[in-house]
């Protein structure tokens, strides 16, 4: 019975703050704004540089033939993000629009998870390349949920959008999409990795397409801070996405490559985010 109060009370506190926001969302309740705690960044990128010493260098624990130190937090980090997007879901799943969106930012980042437990299983029980492979259905699985979670949240509290911000919505994905063509026909045509990997930037670019309209919605919002957070690791992880299918195409992809310390770094930021917006409302 208690935990019916307490869950009715933390109802009814949401809907008031989630409707004063679609009413004003450019205003914030006094003493509800969430200030960055830079060591935390720090901390992360921090994170990152030695996660990129360790593969350049090898300084990485082995803890079995294939995987190491390194492999493990590459795979732990987006299950780390699906549990705190779990934990925002399930405090405000009473909420009209929260509960359903981060649940599924939730399902996004445990279909990572999942293929990077598919593509381990390649590289190490079948010692084979994983790319491509099962493993890609799951990492592309990422970018419908992830777009839901940030196209309901944006257009529940701003119904209508500009023609401008219509217009850069959609070219945004073109131009990333466009220099990706460009790039790949200049190279070595369109081949099957192009079309392969058309998909995967297609997805990654409409996902940061709709980050930048969330993060302009909710910028002098209690949830600015937060939806700021999300952008920047939403961005590092599409920009090492694109980055990635760019290197298919030449074959310069291998286990050392930036990109994967700039996925870690962007899983991070945006469970840093989770964290905050938990804490905020």
């Amino acid at each position: 019975m208690t935990h019916f109060l307490v869950s009715r009370k933390v109802f009814l506190y949401i809907t008031s703050i989630t409707n004063a926001m679609r009413e004003n969302p450019a205003r914030p309740p006094q003493g509800l704004e969430q200030r960055l705690d830079y060591r935390v960044l720090g901390l992360i990128v921090g994170l990152g540089i030695s996660l990129q010493l360790s593969f350049l260098y090898g300084w990485a624990v082995s803890i079995t033939d294939g995987f190491d130190s390194t492999s493990l937090i590459q795979m732990v980090t987006p299950l780390i993000t699906s549990i705190f997007a779990y934990l925002v879901a399930q405090r405000y799943w009473g909420s009209e629009v929260f509960g359903k969106a981060y649940l599924a930012l939730a399902i996004a980042y445990s279909m990572i998870f999942i293929g990077e437990l598919v593509w381990s299983y390649y590289t190490i029980v079948l010692q084979e390349d994983p790319y491509p492979s099962i493993a890609d259905i799951f990492f592309f699985a990422f970018y419908p949920f992830a777009i839901y979670h940030l196209a309901r949240n944006s257009l529940y509290f701003k119904r209508r959008l500009e023609i401008s911000t219509k217009i850069w919505l959609g070219v945004i994905p073109i131009v990333i999409v466009s220099i990706y063509s460009y790039l790949a026909f200049q190279s070595s045509g369109f081949t099957f990795d192009f079309y392969y990997g058309f998909v995967f930037v297609a997805g990654a670019s409409v996902t940061f397409s709709f980050a930048i309209l969330g993060a302009l919605v909710f910028r002098k919002s209690i949830l600015g801070t937060v939806w700021l957070l999300l952008v920047v690791g939403i961005a590092i992880t599409t920009v090492g996405d694109v980055w990635y299918y760019y290197l298919e195409i030449f074959g310069q992809y291998d286990e050392t490559h930036v990109v994967n310390s700039m996925w870690i770094v962007g899983y991070m930021v945006v469970a840093y985010a989770l964290y905050k917006h938990r804490k905020t409302i």
